[in-house]
């Protein structure tokens, strides 16, 4: 996600639930106008019903070549930049914002437990 997009240094996406449909959106932007990025029909997450239990964020990159593909903040693995989010919320089915609490359980991993192809 580019931040550059929005005026702001920030990345924004989020993904919400269509009470109409039942799908499952994912759309960009927040201080701005969002728009769709991707859609998850109802019929893919049966078990989702109409919430999500949790949430799990995650990324790869991936490339063609034998040339490595960037990936990151820019900033060698030693600096406290390199690899990270923050400011991350959940918005609510009435447009609530609550934030993640530290305390709350992470686990982070680096094994791909979905693997999604766009092809180009």
């Amino acid at each position: 996600v580019n931040p550059d997009s929005y005026g702001d240094s920030k990345s924004h996406f989020f993904v919400h639930w269509t009470d109409s449909a039942g799908d499952w959106l994912m759309r960009i932007g927040f201080d701005s106008r969002p728009y769709l990025i991707g859609r998850f029909p109802k019929s893919l997450l049966t078990s989702l019903g109409d919430k999500a239990d949790n949430i799990r964020l995650g990324g790869f990159v991936a490339t063609r070549t034998t040339q490595l593909a960037p990936m990151g903040s820019g900033f060698l693995p030693d600096n406290a930049k390199s690899a990270s989010l923050s400011n991350i919320q959940l918005i609510d089915q009435n447009g609530k914002t609550s934030k993640l609490d530290r305390g709350q359980p992470a686990d982070m991993n680096d094994r791909i437990e979905h693997l999604f192809c766009i092809p180009d």
